[in-house]
């Protein structure tokens, strides 16, 4: 209910009444039925519950960022110009739309291009497929019959890789099938293992896996020391990456954190622990009644609610 004492100012709004609804599939059909008048929205289908003329959206962006991992103990992997060549043959852009289509933003590394202004120009790394034949080239690896392969004195490899992903996710499965895909078409195999979620997440615990498409909601302190430190979901071993992400959180004003972001994403980018599909964005809907600015962010997507009100038929 309003307080006419609140210290923001006037709030036009009589009262709210919240709905307590079990997950958010649930209020969007809710919110289509007409039973609330405004609801966040991650279902990959909601559009077809927002009606044009009674109701609308607003998009706000998250923290919530696709990845593909990459176990570092894995013969190939483990070595620079795999990682590197595979960086360069991924169109992040195309492996993103393909599963989360319009409400995104491709990046390679775990920060959106307008988290924080930098002193150095940060540079992404874009598809280049003769880069990474040279990658692979320079190190030995030749293409034979439409594959990469490589030889020493006693055997013979396949650059070859199986990807890991939830099978209950729609989302990630289409990301695993892109990134087969342009792997397969520029001669490096690529299988697609899809397991329950549990069996999922034990296998990445394990480190039974080659890649895997993952996701996390990023810290919005940017305390990424969970990818680094020991036991990491990468079987990664790097003191400099970890040292790295440290410094931000240790950084001494806003001009110095964002000189700390810039050294780590030019570290990550050369070091490549994994690749970064991108970040997803979210909608907030909204009945037509519903009048004055809505202005949904990240961290409240409620935002300027006081200043909203429902206009009533005269």
């Amino acid at each position: 209910v309003r307080n006419n004492n609140w210290w923001g100012g006037e709030v036009y709004l009589d009262s709210v009444t919240v709905r307590l609804l079990p997950d958010k599939d649930t209020a969007v059909y809710a919110f289509s039925s007409g039973e609330i008048s405004i609801c966040p929205a991650e279902n990959d289908e909601w559009g077809k519950y927002v009606d044009a003329e009674t109701s609308s959206y607003k998009e706000y962006m998250t923290e919530y960022y696709n990845f593909i991992g990459l176990n570092h103990k894995n013969i190939f992997l483990s070595r620079d110009e795999v990682r590197l060549a595979l960086l360069h043959i991924i169109d992040r852009d195309a492996v993103l739309k393909s599963g989360a289509p319009g409400f995104s933003e491709s990046a390679n590394a775990p920060f959106r291009k307008n988290w924080i202004y930098h002193t150095v120009e940060k540079s992404e790394k874009e598809k280049d497929l003769n880069k990474a034949r040279e990658f692979l080239e320079d190190s030995g690896w030749i293409l034979q019959n439409g594959t990469y392969k490589k030889s020493d004195r006693s055997r013979s490899y396949t650059l070859k890789f199986d990807i890991l992903v939830n099978e209950e996710s729609y989302k990630k499965e289409q990301f695993a099938k892109k990134v087969a895909e342009e792997l397969s078409d520029f001669g490096i195999p690529v299988t697609i293992t899809k397991l329950p979620y549990e069996k999922y997440t034990d296998a990445i615990n394990k480190g039974a896996y080659d890649m895997f498409i993952g996701s996390v909601n990023l810290s919005k302190e940017t305390d990424y020391e969970f990818w680094f430190r020991d036991g990491n979901m990468f079987l990664l071993e790097d003191k400099d990456l970890l040292t790295s992400v440290q410094a931000m959180q240790l950084a001494k004003d806003e001009e110095d954190f964002g000189l700390k972001v810039t050294d780590f994403i030019k570290m990550f980018n050369d070091k490549v622990p994994f690749i970064g599909i991108g970040f997803e964005n979210s909608v907030l809907l909204y009945k037509s009644d519903v009048k004055g600015e809505v202005i949904p962010i990240s961290n409240n997507i409620y935002n300027g609610i006081e200043k909203l009100y429902i206009k009533e038929e005269s």
